[in-house]
């Protein structure tokens, strides 16, 4: 694995793991936040954001080990993809709702879903890299 593969998998978990620490130290707001998608119902609300935070943890740490790096791309893959969706979902309906990013509260919009799905296509290829490997 070339130096780049490796800075990339390191960035994309680190950026994995800093959310997630986020989301679980501001829970509430997390949930609230995942409400105002309205892709969970509500009586799920606390459990699908305790999901989704545990499956972000999970990417990130098996990413930034070797015997699982393959596995942690995969659930990066899933992780920004199901993201990604949820954003493009929420602005075809003409939701009014904030991304919930953690570096500051902004609309959604086009760039605001091209992040996670470039971070998605990253794991992609990050995971086609690693099988070429292997």
């Amino acid at each position: 694995m070339t130096y780049l593969n490796k800075a990339c998998r390191f960035t994309v978990a680190a950026i994995l793991l800093l959310v997630a620490s986020d989301h679980l130290m501001n829970f509430d707001r997390f949930a609230v936040t995942l409400n105002n998608y309205d892709v969970v119902a509500p009586d799920f609300l606390f459990e699908a954001a305790a999901l989704i935070i545990i499956s972000m943890l999970s990417a990130g740490f098996t990413m930034l080990m070797s015997s699982t790096k393959i596995v942690g791309s995969w659930l990066g893959v899933a992780v920004f993809a199901m993201f990604s969706i949820a954003l493009l979902s929420a602005m075809l309906r003409g939701i009014e709702v904030s991304c919930g990013c953690v570096v500051g509260e902004r609309p959604i919009d086009f760039v605001a879903f091209l992040k996670p799905l470039s971070l998605a296509i990253a794991c992609f290829f990050l995971t086609r890299e690693m099988t070429n490997e292997s």
